[in-house]
C-alpha cells in the first residue's frame, strides 16, 4: 500500500478498508460455490492498514524534519517510571504546546490533540466496522458501496477526533508517540524545554524481544535509508559493555534509574537464533553499505569520527536501546518495570544537553541542601504551561503573572522566565539573600566560556598542597579574627582565604582569639548558618567580587556542608571542599565541551540554541536570552509590587521581595497570580522553632488559593517521605494539605475543576499527584489544582462555549 493522497483521511480509511476484504463461503455445494461467495472486512486487518496508512507510515516521508515531524517518533527519558511519573505528563504538555494541524492533509482549525493507547485506538476503529458491517456477509459490490458509506460517515461525524488523535505508548523509560498525518510537532521545541527527555527522534522498529525478527528490522531500516538513499548512517548499540565502564567514569549526569536501565548486554541478548552482535554485524551487507555499525573496540567519539570520515552523516545516528513495560505496584499510583522486553531502533535527531538538566540543583550560588533538581521543577513549569495555554482562548501566548512563594536560590524563577515568553515572575523569600543567589546562578550560566574554562583550570583541576592548606588554616585559627581578602593572590591561597572567611562567619564568638576546630563544635556552626542563614557582612563581602571568585566561594561553602560529618579538624577542611570541587569539574567538562561547539538559532526558536553535537544536534540554552534575564533581575518589595501589579506597569522579568512570612504577604495579592507555583520548606535539614513550620503550613495555602485568580493553577511540591528516617510530620502530608486546599476553595467560592483530557489513563498514570522519587534524599509529591471562579466574565465566555471542555471536579486534586 502507498500513503493516501487528496483527501487523506478518507483515502486512509477507504484503501484500508478494500485491502482488508475478505471471503466469506456458504456450505453450498461446491457447483454453487461461484454463486455463493460472500465477503466482508476483516476488522483487524481493517485496523492494521489504517494505522499503517494513517499512522506508521509518516515516517518514513522525505519532507519529515526536526521541526515537522509526524508519524512514529520515539522519546528517551533520563529517568524512569520506578523514580516519576513527571516524565511521560511533561511529554504530553510539550507535545501539546508544539503541534499543528498540517493544513495540506487536514482540515481541523485547530491542534487540540487527544490521546489515547494502541489498544483503546484499535478497539475503537474495529467497533466503529463491526458496528456497520454486523456479521451478515454480502456480495462484493455491497461491501465496497458500505465501505464509501462508513467512509462517509466517518468524514462527516468524527474527521476532528481521528485528525487530532495520537497514539501514545508509555514504556519503563521511553514512550513512543504515533503521530497521524494531519498533525505535525516541533520536535527541536518539545526536546528543548524538556527536563526529562534526554533524546528523541523517528521510531524505525519496536519489538517485543521474544517476537522481534531479523527481516521485520531489516525492512524497517531499508525503508528508513531510502529517504535519503545518498546518505550513509552510524548505528550504535547501546550495550552495557561498550557504554558503562566510560559513563561510570566520565559522564556528569547521574545514569541511575534512567539510561543504565535501556542498555542491553551485546553477547547475550537475541534476536531470534542470532545474537546481538551477530545480528549487527549482518546490517552492513543487509543495507547495501548504508549503515556504518559500531564494533566497540574503541571509544565510541573515536568510532562516531570514524564514521563520519567513512561517508556518515554528521547529523543523525541511529541507536538500539532496550526497555521494558510498566508495572504498577501495590501502591496505586506509583510503577516499576515489568518483565516484558522490548528493542527499539530509533533514528537521533536531537540530543537535550540544557544547562539546566546538567547541573540540576547544583547551581554554584547555593546555601542549603534543600534546592529542586531543574529536570524536577522544568517538568513542573512544563505541565503548568501547557494548562496555561488552553485556558487562554484565543490567545494563548499571553503572558501571565507568576509566584514561587519560596524561591531560594531562584531555580523554579529561572525555569518559569526563561520557559514563559513576557511573563513577570515573582519571587518571595524570608532570606534577603535570594536576590544575590538566583542573580549569580542566571550570570554563571550565561558566563562567557574564557571564564568558566578559566575557574576550571584554576580552582578545580589544581592539585592543592594539603599540608600547606592546613598549616594556613591553624595559623588562622591560633590567631582567630577578621581575615584579610587579596583577590591578587594566587588560586592556592585564594583558596585559602575563602575558607578563612568561611570560618570567620561560622563562628559566633567573635571575642575569642584562638579555635580549636572539633566535629561536634563545627557541625553546630553550620547547622546554625543552615538554619539562619548568612548574615548581612558575608553579602557585603559577596556582592562586590567578581564571578570566578564568588563561585569558588559558593563551592566551598556546598563542600563544607555536604562533608561537615567528615570534619574532625582543621586537616580535614580542603579535603571535603576538593571532592565538591573535583565533581563540578566533571560537570564544568561536558558545560564547556558543549560551549565549544559551534551554534546557531533556527527561525521560531528563539529560545534555544543548537549546537553540533556527537550522535546530533544538541540542545542548549541561549546564553544571551540568560543574559537578559539576568539584567532584568530586580530587587522589590512587598509594597512597590503590590502597587505595580493594580496599576499594570510591572514589566516582563524576575521581581525578589524579601518577606518575612510568605503567608502573611500573599494577604495583600488577592486574586493576583495565575500560577502559584512553589516547594515549601520541609524542616529536614533546616529547623525551625517551635511550630512556626506548622503555622506556615496552616496559613500559606488558604492565602495561596486566594491569591489565584479566576482560572489560576496551583502547583506544590510536598514531602513523600525520607530515607534518613525523619517523620513526615502530618501537617505537610499530602491528605492535610489536600484537604486544606479544598476547603479553602470552597469557603472562597472557588471551584477546582479539571480538563476533559484524552489520555490512556486506565491506572492514574497521567493524573496528579504526580510522584518524585529521590534514592537517597527526600521522595516528594506532586499536587496540581486548576481552579475556575464564576465571574460575569467567565459566564459571558462559558455562553459561547470557551469552556466547553472544563468539567467541575470538587473531589480533590486532579
Amino acid at each position: 500500500m502507498t500513503p493516501p493522497s487528496q483527501d487523506h483521511l478518507l483515502a486512509a480509511l477507504t484503501q484500508a478498508a478494500e485491502h482488508a476484504i475478505s471471503i466469506v463461503r456458504s456450505n453450498r455445494t461446491k457447483r454453487s460455490q461461484k454463486e455463493a461467495l460472500r465477503f466482508t472486512v476483516n476488522k483487524r486487518a481493517f485496523s492494521r492498514n489504517f494505522k499503517q496508512l494513517w499512522f506508521y507510515s509518516n515516517t518514513f516521508e522525505s519532507n519529515n524534519s526536526l521541526n515537522r515531524l509526524t508519524g512514529t517518533v520515539f522519546f528517551l527519558f533520563w529517568k524512569n517510571m520506578s523514580v516519576t511519573n513527571l516524565a511521560i505528563n511533561e511529554l504530553v504538555a510539550l507535545v501539546r504546546l508544539n503541534s499543528k494541524v498540517r493544513p495540506e492533509t487536514a482540515t481541523a482549525d485547530s491542534a487540540n490533540t487527544y490521546f489515547v493507547s494502541d489498544s483503546d485506538y484499535t478497539s475503537f476503529i474495529e467497533e466503529i466496522w463491526t458496528s456497520f458491517f454486523g456479521e451478515q456477509p454480502l456480495p462484493r459490490k455491497d461491501v465496497v458501496q458500505r465501505i464509501k458509506e462508513v467512509g462517509d460517515h466517518l468524514i462527516r461525524y468524527h474527521r476532528q477526533s481521528l485528525e487530532r488523535t495520537i497514539i501514545l505508548e508509555y514504556y519503563h523509560t521511553s514512550a513512543l508517540l504515533h503521530i497521524p498525518l494531519s498533525l505535525e510537532i516541533d520536535l527541536q521545541n518539545v526536546v528543548s524545554a524538556s527536563g526529562y527527555i534526554q533524546s528523541a527522534g523517528p521510531g524505525l522498529y519496536a519489538r517485543n524481544i521474544e517476537k522481534a525478527a531479523k527481516g521485520d528490522l531489516i525492512a524497517q531500516l531499508n525503508r528508513y535509508l531510502d529517504r535519503t538513499p545518498q546518505k550513509k548512517f552510524f548505528l550504535v548499540p547501546y550495550a552495557d559493555e561498550f557504554f558503562s565502564p566510560w559513563e561510570k567514569a566520565h559522564s556528569a549526569s547521574s545514569l541511575r534509574n534512567g539510561l543504565d536501565g535501556v542498555r542491553f548486554y551485546f553477547r547475550k541478548h537475541a534476536i531470534g537464533e542470532l545474537t546481538l552482535q551477530q545480528m549487527l554485524s549482518l546490517i552492513p551487507s543487509e543495507t547495501n553499505g548504508r549503515v556504518i555499525v559500531a564494533s566497540g573496540l574503541k571509544e565510541y567519539w573515536v568510532e562516531r569520527q570514524q564514521s563520519i570520515k567513512a561517508g556518515a552523516c554528521d547529523d543523525t545516528t541511529i541507536w538500539f536501546v532496550s526497555d521494558h513495560n510498566v508495572h504498577e505496584t501495590d501502591l496505586r499510583g506509583y510503577f516499576s518495570r515489568g518483565t516484558k522486553q522490548y528493542f527499539f531502533v530509533y533514528a537521533q535527531l536531537i540530543y537535550n544537553a540544557s544547562q539546566l538538566n546538567l547541573f540540576k540543583e547544583r547551581k554554584p550560588a547555593w546555601l542549603a541542601p534543600v534546592t529542586l533538581p531543574h529536570t524536577l521543577c522544568g517538568a513542573m513549569v512544563n505541565i503548568a504551561q501547557d494548562h496555561w495555554a488552553r485556558t487562554q482562548e484565543g490567545n494563548p501566548n499571553t503572558p501571565p503573572i507568576i509566584l514561587d512563594a519560596f524561591c531560594g536560590t531562584g531555580t523554579t524563577l529561572i525555569d518559569l522566565a526563561y520557559r514563559f515568553q513576557n511573563a513577570i515572575v515573582v519571587g518571595f523569600d524570608k532570606d534577603s539573600f535570594s536576590y544575590s543567589l538566583c542573580r549569580d546562578n542566571l550570570e554563571f550560566l550565561a558566563a562567557d566560556i574564557e571564564d568558566v574554562e578559566t575557574f576550571k583550570t584554576s580552582y578545580c583541576d589544581p592539585v592543592y598542597a594539603e599540608q600547606r592548606f592546613a598549616d594556613d588554616i591553624k595559623t588562622f585559627l591560633d590567631a582567630f579574627g577578621q581575615p584579610k581578602w587579596d583577590k591578587r593572590k594566587s588560586p592556592e591561597n585564594l583558596l585559602v582565604a575563602v575558607v578563612e572567611r568561611l570560618l570567620y562567619e561560622l563562628i559566633n564568638d567573635r571575642s575569642t582569639t584562638s579555635i580549636q576546630l572539633e566535629n561536634a563544635k563545627f557541625i553546630g556552626w553550620v547547622q546554625e548558618v543552615l538554619d539562619k542563614g548568612f548574615g548581612d557582612s558575608f553579602q557585603t563581602f559577596l556582592e562586590p567580587l567578581k564571578s570566578t571568585h564568588k563561585w569558588l566561594c559558593y563551592l566551598a561553602w556546598r563542600g563544607l556542608v555536604n562533608g561537615r560529618s567528615s570534619v574532625r579538624s582543621h586537616d580535614d577542611l580542603l579535603a571535603v571542599i576538593r571532592r565538591e570541587l573535583q565533581q563540578f569539574s566533571v560537570e564544568l567538562k561536558q558545560h564547556v565541551e558543549a560551549m565549544r561547539c559551534p551554534t546557531w538559532i533556527t527561525d521560531g526558536h528563539q529560545r534555544f540554541a543548537l549546537a553540533k553535537g556527537t550522535y546530533s544536534p544538541q540542545s542548549l540554552l541561549d546564553r544571551k536570552r540568560l543574559s537578559e534575564l539576568a539584567e532584568k533581575i530586580k530587587r522589590i518589595t512587598v509594597s512597590e509590587l503590590k502597587q505595580g501589579l493594580l496599576a499594570n506597569k510591572l514589566e516582563p522579568g524576575i521581581y525578589i521581595a524579601n518577606v518575612e512570612d510568605s503567608a502573611r504577604a500573599l494577604e495583600n495579592f488577592p486574586g493576583a497570580f495565575d500560577i502559584l507555583i512553589t516547594d515549601p520548606p520541609y524542616g529536614f535539614n533546616t529547623h525551625f522553632e517551635g511550630g512556626s513550620l506548622m503555622g506556615l503550613f496552616g496559613t500559606f495555602f488558604p492565602q495561596a488559593v486566594r491569591s489565584l485568580s479566576p482560572k489560576g493553577q496551583l502547583i506544590v511540591s510536598l514531602p513523600e517521605h525520607s530515607r534518613n528516617g525523619r517523620q513526615v510530620p502530618f501537617y505537610q502530608t499530602r491528605s492535610v494539605v489536600t484537604q486544606q486546599i479544598i476547603t479553602a476553595a470552597h469557603d472562597q467560592g472557588k471551584q477546582i475543576v479539571n480538563f476533559s483530557d484524552g489520555l490512556p489513563d486506565r491506572a492514574g498514570i497521567f493524573r496528579p499527584p504526580y510522584y518524585w522519587f529521590s534514592p537517597a534524599g527526600v521522595s516528594r509529591s506532586i499536587l496540581k489544582f486548576s481552579f475556575f471562579t464564576y465571574t460575569r466574565q467567565n459566564v459571558e465566555d462559558e455562553s459561547d462555549g470557551s469552556q466547553e471542555n472544563v468539567s467541575v471536579d470538587a473531589r480533590g486534586p486532579i
